[in-house]
This record gives structure tokens, C-alpha cells and sequence, in this order.
């Protein structure tokens, strides 16, 4: 909103800020909802890189007209209003402004609690509202720095093969071994370094263009630039696993499909760059918004800081520089890790209430902590047990995932004790499948000569079945969906109509300059500005935004054109091969991915949570393609691969912004890092079956057992094959009940949205059920104990150091946490090598106790019948 103040103070500060670029950005306390559209799509966000400060005088000024007072009034109505459900916006500048704003209140103190809280309502609109992100992220920029470099691009396609090909390599081993971004971040350091003392610096000249291959330090943006081409190439190709069970003969054993190369290379790429153009087109939504934090990002790049920035102010008392203090948590935390992880595993698993009576099967699973709920105050001492990070994951967040936790434990007991399902013969937390034998589900028993359903061999065997952790478990997956949509809808209504605005406002701007379209416009007197005024969303841009407005940035069209180019490959590949997949099938999922990108994108950038598609795109799959496993497994790949490569790109995108890469840069890194990645993981893994006749057979001699690739082939089977229909839908269906889990996920947020209508800054304000019902997927095969640890730690850093030694927390809390995980990479890394791949092993007391009793074993609750249990006949 604009907020109207004097004439002559306007010109005040016109005068101040006559040598700066301001004119889009309003002095405190003014908001300007609205942004120019001239220009290129960029110039949407700000035109302006700084902002003028507001004089003190003008300030007291503006304080003792009437006038002014109605403007501040106004202006905190807008904060109220822009932030109130942003859970990360600090929670006392809302409580103040909502304190100001009741009625009665008399006019100075309106102002004097407006002026209490200036200095943060100021750096909300000048930089950020997140002190973590004003931290670590610079408010400003040389947009002369060099990007991409002779040696950002060599460092960046060397880390892309190494990493890319040995994760792959090692994915069907157990225990297996990594590549990290940290790994990464810390081997492209010296290497830069190297090069720009090496390379030399004389300008080369070639069509016109000049450039030099070492044109000056390695800088913090090509480091960036290599980090983000490590991260979307690390991971591989998703298709690896159809790849693997088509091929490998103990799954499949397709020899015809999966040996084809160009079934391989087709399917890989398209998977690949759909993902990709889904985050670039979702950018107004999930990276320019300031409350689209994305917390892991941070820890990225406090890596970064810690190597490349040398000033050092002292943070209460302490003096050490942030790369000191990284290099000692990161040598310090390394080595510890080598306790728990190797040494002394019974520090990890420290079920310690199950000593007290090892047999106990009743103790065992509530408590313990290998095969257990793990109701233990103490389970670990090990940092890397933890399945969150406390310091980065938001506080609120953390006590949602807990107690959605806690619910599930909960819930849980009460689905084993009651013997719902027959789960009283299985463990009580496991993700595995069994039959009525209580065995592991054999699914090759099941399947005809070509990999389809028997139904004679079905009704011969068993219907499978799932422990009462497992049945949570999806009932809560189908509550995280319609949760998470439903609280979109009602929490981020606002958030999504700016990003809506902002999309198609590019799309108009952009057809309005063909020419066809400019007749149209001209003769029937249809304006831009009218057009820009009817699209442009509410949308803030902050410093970050600003600061990026100077780079030209990507057209979406260019991700379009990939996206067509992908979504060709994709109907090519489908109706060319044998794929047990219809081109509808293809259109089904990806609509289904486009529904939910925004949602679970929100999801991962604000809570640091996320809601995975794979449940729901192998139920509606499994619907939709009943009986057809490779057809179930494409339709997971198109609709819940896609989705979550895409939110994984956003999140680069993010870090991109943050670290002011110049977008077209980031463009070409992710698009050049995504296809390698796709070419060397299909190339790496076909080698590998080439090379290792009894890939994946229990007694492989270097361990590559493929616990992955039988888990999925075993998915494929259950959803596939045996189908959704026969688990939940069939009369008499064994889980059925579990379908309820998508009626209680879209009324959930709705009691907490009420409540907040009645009552606007109560503790309903901190209830998230998205989260919460992500919490309740820890289980199946984790447990509470892995979240346990988070509520302590999270509330000394979050509440303690974050408010009693703030300096101390924006210096070196985030340099703690990134050491601690280059010191799990770094040292992990070099004990694998050394010891753990030649099968070295230190068995004592210490590495023994933990799976001693009944936790260790996963004893039964009751002993399954010699003829088996559950029903006499199935179908």
C-alpha cells in the first residue's frame, strides 16, 4: 500500500537519495505493493539496488502530524496483514503492531511502540525479517564479480563426474557411501584456489568476445555456481531403479527394454528436465518471495562464508574467525563421529531402557530404538542420528514434527494392541511387506513369465501385509496431501494470488509485444498499465529481489522450450516401447505434479519439512494402471520424481539468489549438470551390470546386495501388480480405514484457521498440520528417537543463544552445524575407504549391545499360527 506522506517530506527524501536508484522502493514506513513493468521481465520485481535511509528528523516529523499517525496506522495494518501467518516473521514485531493497533490505544503510545520496533519493521523492508538470513546472506552486490569462469565450469563438470558416477556406483551397496554438497563445496575450494594462482591472466579474443582464464581470486559466486551443479547432479538419475529390476535377472530380467539404450537415454532425460522446467516456471512462488527461506540453503552457504570472507568482528567475546572455528568443528565433530558410527555403534542406538529387560517384548517395542516406537528421553549420542537439524529446521517446526510424532506413537500402540490388521505377528515398526506366514513377501511368487500378475499364484500365496507403524504411516501420507493443500488454499491464499499475478503479468507483457496482439490492444484502447494493474499480485520485494533486478533474467519460455523438448521425449518414449503406459497416463501425472508443486514446494522453504509424492503417485497410479508394474513405475517417476527434482531445483534457485548469481548463469550450470547427470548415471549403472554377474544376490562378495532396487521392485509389485484396489478399496480390504487418512488431512487446518479468526496472536498461530502430519511419517522403519534429541538442542540454540548471545548465534551457530556435516563427509568418507569397503569390522561389546533382546531381533507379540493367520480365502 502507499502510504501518504507530505509533500515536502517526499521531497526530502527525494534530495537525500538523488544519487541512488530508489524510486521503486518507498522510505519507512511506506510498503509500495506494486512494482514497474517496463522493461525487461526482471524490472517486474524493482528496479532499484538501494534504499534510502530515513532521516531522524523526518522521522519526528512525519511522528507529530495527524496525518502521519493515520499512515502508520495504515502501514502496521499491512505488516499485520502480510505476515500474520508467516510462522518464521518475528513473533513480537506482530504482537507489538497488534498491541498498537487496539482499540483505545492513544496516539503516542501508537508512536512510541511504532518506534520500539522500528529498527526491525526497517530491516524487514530494507534486507530481510529473518535475523538467520541477515546473517549469512549479503545485502548487497558487485555485479562486476566474474561467474562463469574457464575454471567454475572445469571444477564444476570434474565434480559432476566424480560425483555423480560413484554415488551411482556405490547406490546397490550396503553399507554404501555418499557424495555429499558439503564434499563438494570443500574439494571445489582448494581446487579454485589452485587455478587462480596457476592459469594465466592474459585476455583471449575470439568472434568479438574477450576473456581470460584466470581473471583474478576464486570468488564466492563461482563456488556457488559449482556447489549448485554438484547438487543437481549428485543425486543421479531416478530411473536407474526401473533401469536395474528390468535388467537384473533375480527382478524382471527385461533384457529386451532394459538394454535398449534409447528406452534408457529418453526416459532419463525427460524425467530429468520436466523437474527442471516445473521450478523455473514456479520461481514467482518459491524463490523471489522473502518468505520462501529454504533453511538448508543457509547451511550451504555458511560453508561458503567461512572459506571466502575474511572480515571478523567479535561476537560476545569470541574472536576466532569463521573458518577457524569451521575447520575445528568440522576435524573435532569428525573425528567423534568415527565413535558412535564405528567404534562404539551402541552410542548411536542407545537403547538403554531395553537393558533393564532385554526380553521384554512389550518394552522392547515401545522403547527401544532399533526396531522400537523409541520412547527413550536419551537415545543418542550422536549428532548424525538425528533425522532433522536442530539449528536449522524452525523451532515451531520442530515442535509440530514432534508432535505429530508423539500422536503416531500414539496411534500406533493402539492399531498393534488391538490387534487391528493382524499386526500382532509382525514387528510393530518396520516398512517391510509379509505374508500370512509372518515371512518377508516373496513377490517374484506371484508373477507370470512376464512380469504380470498371477492371479492363480496369488490366491495360492498370500495377500500382503503391513505392520501397524506401516499402516500409520500411509494414513498419514494421505493426510500430508490434502493437509498441505488445504492449508495452502487457506493459510497462503494471499502468497499464492502475488505469484499467479506475477506469472501471467510476464506472460501478458510478453504477448503483448507480438504484433499481432499490439493490433488487437491498439484498436480496441486496451492500455498496459490497465493490464499490468489488473495482474500484478501483492507481492514485496526485498533487498535480495532488488539486488537481483541488475542481471537479465531467464524468459520463461526458456524453460517451456525444455519442457517441450522433455515432454516430447517422454510420448515418444511411451508410445514407441512396450511401456504398459498410455500417453494418458503421462498427461494424469504430470497434472497431478503441477497440482502439488506449489504446495509441497511452501512446505519445504518455509517448515524445512516436505510432503512426498511417491505414496500418492503409486496409489493413483496403481489405480489408474491396475495389474501394469512398469506402467505403475513410470507414472511414480512422471509424477512424484518430477516433482520433488523440481522443488530440489527451486531450492538451488534460491541459493542462487541469495548469493546474487546472475540467473541465466544458473540456467545454463543446472541445464548443463541435469543432462550429464542423466548420460552418466544410466552409462555408470549399465557398466556395472555388465561387469557384476550376481549383482544383487545376498551372497555378493562386495556387498552390492541392492537393498534399494529390491525395495522398489518390491513396490512395483504391491502397487503395480497387486494394486490399490485389492489393499484399500476391495470389500473387506484389510486397510480400507486407512483411505480416511485424506478426509481428516482437509479438515485438520481448517480448526486451527478458525481459531485464529477468533483469535489472531494465540498459541492456534504456532499449529502447523502439514508438519505435523510429516512428523507422523517417521516411522516405518525410524522412530521417535530420531526427532527426540531435536527438542533440546533446538530450544538452546532457537530460544537460548539465539536470544541471550545473539551475536554469538548469527556468527557461528549455522558455521557450527555446516562443520559438523563436512565432518561426517570428510571423515565418512576416508573410514569407508580404508576400512569399511575391504569389510573391516571392530566386533566387541560395545557394537553388540544395542541389538542384543528384542529390540535387536524384532521379536513378535505373538507367534503366527503354523497354518498362518488372517483371512481363509482372497482375491
Amino acid at each position: 500500500m502507499d502510504i501518504p506522506l507530505k509533500e515536502t517530506n517526499r521531497q526530502n527524501l527525494s534530495s537525500q537519495a538523488e544519487l541512488r536508484q530508489s524510486a521503486s522502493t518507498p522510505p519507512f514506513p511506506s510498503t509500495d505493493r506494486t512494482s514497474s513493468s517496463k522493461g525487461n521481465d526482471h524490472k517486474l520485481l524493482t528496479s532499484s539496488v538501494e534504499k534510502p535511509e530515513l532521516d531522524e528528523e523526518i522521522w519526528k516529523e512525519q511522528a507529530s502530524e495527524p496525518e502521519d499517525l493515520e499512515s502508520v496506522i495504515r502501514y502496521l495494518q499491512q505488516v499485520i496483514a502480510d505476515n500474520q501467518d508467516d510462522l518464521n516473521f518475528p513473533g513480537h514485531v506482530l504482537d507489538r503492531a497488534t498491541e498498537a493497533l487496539q482499540p483505545g490505544v492513544p496516539p503516542e503510545a501508537v508512536l512510541e511502540i511504532t518506534n520500539a520496533i522500528r529498527a526491525e519493521l526497517k530491516l524487514a523492508t530494507e534486507n530481510s525479517p529473518y535475523p538467520e538470513v541477515r546473517a549469512i546472506v549479503d545485502a548487497f552486490d558487485d555485479p562486476t564479480t566474474p561467474v562463469t569462469t574457464f575454471r567454475m565450469w572445469t571444477i564444476g563438470i570434474f565434480l559432476v563426474f566424480l560425483g555423480t558416477g560413484l554415488n551411482q556406483f556405490f547406490a546397490p551397496r550396503l553399507p554404501s557411501i555418499s557424495l555429499s554438497i558439503t564434499f563438494a563445496q570443500l574439494v571445489a575450494y582448494p581446487l579454485g584456489c589452485f587455478m587462480a594462482r596457476v592459469l594465466p591472466t592474459r585476455l583471449f579474443r575470439i568472434a568479438g568476445y574477450q576473456f581470460s582464464l584466470n581473471p583474478g581470486p576464486f570468488n564466492m559466486k563461482e563456488h556457488m555456481l559449482i556447489s549448485i551443479m554438484a547438487n543437481v547432479s549428485f543425486g543421479g538419475a531416478y530411473v536407474t531403479d526401473i533401469i536395474a529390476v528390468l535388467r537384473i535377472p533375480r527382478f524382471y530380467n527385461n533384457q529386451v527394454l532394459g538394454t535398449n539404450a534409447g528406452f534408457q537415454i529418453t526416459m532419463a532425460l525427460s524425467s530429468q528436465l520436466i523437474g527442471y522446467t516445473l521450478a523455473g516456471l514456479t520461481r514467482e512462488f518459491l524463490v523471489y518471495p522473502s518468505a520462501m527461506v529454504w533453511w538448508g540453503n543457509l547451511v550451504e552457504i555458511s560453508v561458503l562464508r567461512a572459506l571466502h570472507v575474511k572480515d571478523n568482528q567479535p561476537a560476545n567475546g569470541w574472536k576466532i574467525s569463521q573458518m577457524r572455528f569451521f575447520m575445528f568443528c568440522m576435524v573435532g565433530y569428525g573425528i567423534y563421529f568415527l565413535l558412535p558410527d564405528v567404534f562404539f555403534q551402541t552410542l548411536s542406538f542407545f537403547n538403554w531402557t531395553t537393558w533393564i529387560a532385554p526380553n521384554n517384548v512389550k518394552l522392547a517395542m515401545l522403547t527401544g530404538t532399533v526396531s522400537g516406537l523409541g520412547l527413550n528421553p536419551f537415545p543418542t549420542l550422536d549428532w548424525n542420528f538425528m533425522s532433522i537439524n536442530p539449528v536449522v529446521t524452525p523451532l515451531w517446526s520442530i515442535l509440530n514434527l514432534y508432535s505429530g510424532a508423539l500422536i503416531a506413537v500414539a496411534a500406533i500402540s493402539g492399531i498393534f494392541f488391538s490387534n487391528v490388521a493382524y499386526t500382532q505377528y509382525l514387528p510393530i515398526n518396520t516398512n517391510g511387506i509379509f505374508d500370512r506366514f509372518g515371512k518377508r513377501y516373496n513377490a517374484s511368487r506371484i508373477l507370470n513369465d512376464v512380469g504380470d500378475l498371477d492371479q492363480a499364484k496369488y490366491q495360492a500365496y498370500s495377500p500382503p501385509y503391513m505392520s501397524a507403524a506401516s499402516i500409520l504411516t500411509f494414513t498419514a501420507f494421505f493426510g500430508l496431501y490434502t493437509s498441505t493443500l488445504m492449508h495452502s488454499i487457506l493459510f497462503y491464499r494471499k502468497h499464492l494470488a502475488g505469484g499467479f499475478g506475477l506469472f501471467w503479468r510476464q506472460i501478458v507483457i510478453k504477448l503483448s509485444s507480438l504484433p499481432v496482439i499490439s493490433r488487437l490492444t491498439n484498436r480496441y484502447n486496451v492500455k498496459a498499465a490497465d493490464a499490468d494493474k489488473l495482474l500484478s499480485g501483492k507481492y514485496t520485494p526485498d533487498v535480495h529481489c532488488r539486488l537481483m533486478s541488475v542481471y537479465p533474467e531467464v524468459p520463461q519460455w526458456w524453460f517451456m522450450i525444455i519442457g517441450a523438448i522433455a515432454t516430447g521425449m517422454a510420448i515418444f518414449m511411451i508410445v514407441y516401447y512396450d511401456t504398459q503406459m498410455p500417453v494418458w497416463g503421462l498427461v494424469f501425472a504430470f497434472a497431478m505434479a503441477l497440482a502439488l508443486i506449489v504446495p509441497t514446494g511452501i512446505l519445504s522453504a518455509v517448515a524445512s519439512s516436505g510432503a512426498p509424492l511417491n505414496v500418492i503417485s503409486e496409489l493413483v497410479g496403481g489405480y489408474a494402471l491396475e495389474g501394469r508394474p512398469l506402467g505403475n513405475m513410470l507414472f511414480k517417476t512422471y509424477g512424484y520424481i518430477t516433482t520433488a527434482q523440481a522443488i530440489s531445483y527451486a531450492s538451488d534457485l534460491k541459493l542462487a539468489h541469495y548469493v546474487k548469481i546472475p540467473p541465466r548463469a544458473t540456467f545454463a550450470a543446472q541445464t548443463v549438470g541435469t543432462i550429464l547427470s542423466a548420460f552418466i548415471s544410466v552409462a555408470v549403472l549399465d557398466w556395472q551390470i555388465g561387469s557384476f554377474p550376481d549383482l544383487c544376490s545376498p551372497t555378493q562378495p562386495l556387498h552390492f546386495t541392492c537393498p534399494g532396487y529390491n525395495t522398489f521392485f518390491s513396490s512395483s509389485i504391491i502397487w503395480g501388480a497387486v494394486g490399490p484396489v485389492r489393499l484399500f478399496s476391495k470389500d473387506g480390504a484389510l486397510y480400507s480405514f486407512c483411505l480416511y487418512g485424506f478426509v481428516l488431512g482437509a479438515i485438520a487446518p481448517i480448526i486451527p484457521w478458525l481459531a485464529l479468526k477468533r483469535w489472531p496472536r494465540s498459541g492456534w498461530r504456532l499449529i502447523h498440520t502439514p508438519v505435523m502430519f510429516a512428523g507422523a511419517l517417521g516411522f516405518a522403519p525410524l522412530n521417535l528417537g530420531y526427532l527426540t534429541p531435536a527438542i533440546p538442542l533446538g530450544l538452546f540454540f532457537q530460544r537460548y543463544l539465539k536470544f541471550r548471545y545473539t551475536a554469538w548465534y548469527e556468527k557461528y551457530a549455522l558455521t557450527l552445524t555446516a562443520g559438523f556435516g563436512a565432518g561426517v563427509a570428510l571423515f565418512g568418507l576416508l573410514y569407508f575407504f580404508a576400512f569399511q569397503f575391504s569389510g573391516k569390522e571392530w566386533k566387541w561389546a560395545g557394537n553388540t549391545k544395542f541389538s542384543e533382546g528384542c529390540d535387536g531381533r524384532s521379536c513378535r507379540l505373538v507367534d503366527v499360527p503354523e497354518g498362518g493367520f488372517g483371512p481363509s480365502a482372497w482375491s
